[in-house]
């Protein structure tokens, strides 16, 4: 898959070598875009994470915090990242390794903005 967005989700993935997939996708757990290593199920991972993202958004408006920006899911062999891009679309990445919390944020948060600035 080639889109508008395969740029950005490849430069990411260059930035952080310990992310083996990223997927831009849509609220409805849609895939947009993505790049990820061979043998990676990225698409299901996006859509099972779109309905994470979704009930932890109820929970936070409930509790008067706000829209989640990000989540991140800590597991036993590696992590996934959840960025909100702008209303209806969310970043997702497959996280191999624990690079630094700070710098993964950081990366995400770009790649969000040049998402959000290329669907105009």
């Amino acid at each position: 898959m080639t889109t508008v967005f395969s740029p950005i989700l490849l430069a990411l993935r260059a930035r952080l070598p310990e992310v083996v997939g990223a997927a831009f996708v849509a609220s409805d757990g849609e895939l947009v875009d993505h790049s990820a290593d061979d043998g990676v199920d990225l698409p299901a991972l996006a859509a099972h994470q779109g309905i994470v993202l979704s009930w932890t958004a109820r929970a936070c408006t409930a509790l008067t915090l706000g829209e989640p920006t990000s989540l991140q899911l800590a597991h036993t062999h590696g992590d996934v990242l959840l960025h909100a891009v702008t209303d209806g679309y969310f970043l997702v990445l497959l996280l191999r390794g624990r690079p630094p919390a700070g710098l993964t944020l950081l990366v995400a948060r770009e790649a969000a903005h040049a998402l959000a600035a290329e669907l105009g």
